[in-house]
């Protein structure tokens, strides 16, 4: 990556120093009346379209309920459209930024127009930032690219330089949205298993090259394992065990047992390769490590499910990510709910989002593809889908397919149950 305004090559992004920084938080400036008498509560958010700027901290605004003058920090403009929250009513209105729609007239804000509207710096990082929480949902809150900076400063840089800037932005969200401390040892965690489909298939792909070079009992243990997740016959529950810590089924051993018997292999015994097999092996011992931490946590506090499960595919190999979210037993059907979402993305198929909701008798099922040839082959053969479906006394009661250009996987992605609510006068 070239070296550009808080980026550097090989050290990840920077974020503000302390001189770069400016004050952020709001401050008080002399009272400003309302126009006419407009009834607010302090703490809701209100969609607002500035009307006029009378001064540096001073606007006309136009809110839902009427037009007032209010005190505003920040850079905004004549027309700019933002989300206020109410500050204080009395003896003054003062108006804070809360959030900004990236969507304007039916076409994207540029990402400096966003920090403007936001009061964030039109740093590389901040624009980093922005382009983050895009992913995430249709409104980009000011709040937390503030958190995002002030987490990502607190990270060990030894961190920073081994993952991108999204992985890193979603750990601190996940660390945030859980309510867990901002720690490295808990980054370096969840980190890898953020990491992505891509990440873990190609570490897996130069675990394969370098097995060759490993000793024989050991080389025949990895290409056992290489050769379940390519059959065609092999089944779901073995592809499902293969990167857990411990495997259910005693026919279908996990990869981890053989990756901590490669990382006891001696150094001084070995060649250049054989070191390089053994960071590869750490590198995808993490992964699994982590996806058993982030189980472990949410088995104990309710949140998402995280497995990376890999599967035959044109006579090689390809990984899906699976998320599972349960869901409390609903008051009117007395039935527990499980949500989950499977996302692939291949060569040949591209990448393709399955999720849905299950129940005890019951299966809801929602595909989402960005290639409309697939989509048409999916709704082809919808019938023969529901009849495959149907397993253990499972009703199928609906599979809904989606062509979508430029699939947004973010938001089937995020570890929390439920997104948190806020009241909002649009």
């Amino acid at each position: 990556m070239a070296d550009y305004l808080g980026i550097a090559e090989g050290e990840g992004i920077k974020p503000l120093n302390p001189q770069e920084r400016k004050d952020k938080d709001f401050f008080r400036k002399p009272a400003a009346k309302n126009k006419k008498e407009v009834q607010l509560r302090v703490g809701e958010v209100i969609q607002s379209t500035i009307l006029d700027i009378v001064s540096s901290q001073e606007a006309i605004v136009q809110l839902p309920t009427g037009t007032v003058s209010a005190f505003i920090h920040g850079r905004l403009k004549k027309g700019d459209v933002v989300f206020l929250r109410v500050n204080e009513i009395s003896p003054d209105l003062i108006l804070r930024i809360h959030s900004v729609s990236y969507i304007k007239n039916g076409l994207e804000l540029p990402l400096s127009e966003i920090t403007r509207i936001l009061d964030l710096p039109g740093t590389q990082f901040f624009i980093e930032t922005v382009q983050f929480l895009k992913k995430r949902k249709s409104y980009i809150l000011r709040d937390e690219a503030l958190i995002i900076e002030n987490a990502f400063i607190s990270i060990d840089e030894s961190i920073r330089k081994d993952y991108n800037s999204e992985v890193l932005f979603s750990a601190i969200i996940f660390m945030h949205e859980n309510k867990l401390p901002v720690d490295s040892r808990i980054v370096m965690k969840i980190a890898p298993v953020l990491s992505g489909n891509n990440y873990i298939l190609n570490l897996l792909i130069s675990l394969e090259n370098s097995v060759p070079q490993l000793p024989e009992q050991i080389r025949y243990k990895a290409e056992s394992f290489f050769k379940l997740i390519k059959s065609n016959s092999t089944s779901i529950n073995k592809l499902i065990n293969a990167l857990l810590i411990e495997s259910t089924d005693n026919e279908a051993k996990s990869l981890y047992e053989t990756l901590v018997e490669i990382l006891l292999i001696k150094d001084e015994k070995i060649e250049r390769e054989i070191k390089k097999v053994k960071e590869i092996s750490r590198k995808i011992i993490q992964v699994i490590e982590g996806q058993h931490f982030l189980n472990t946590f949410g088995l104990n506090n309710n949140s998402a499910l995280y497995f990376y499960l890999p599967f035959p595919y044109q006579n090689l190999y390809s990984i899906a990510k699976v998320i599972i979210r349960g869901q409390p037993v609903s008051k009117q059907t007395g039935k527990r709910i499980i949500k989950f979402s499977i996302i692939s993305n291949t060569l040949g198929l591209g990448e393709i989002v399955s999720s849905g909701e299950l129940t005890l008798n019951s299966l809801n099922l929602n595909i989402i593809t960005s290639s409309g040839d697939l989509s048409n082959l999916f709704i082809k053969h919808i019938n023969s889908l529901k009849e495959k479906l149907s397993l253990q006394n499972k009703n199928v009661q609906s599979i809904v397919v989606e062509d979508v250009k430029g699939v947004n996987t973010s938001e089937f992605e995020s570890g929390r149950q439920s997104p948190t609510n806020f009241s909002i006068v649009v």
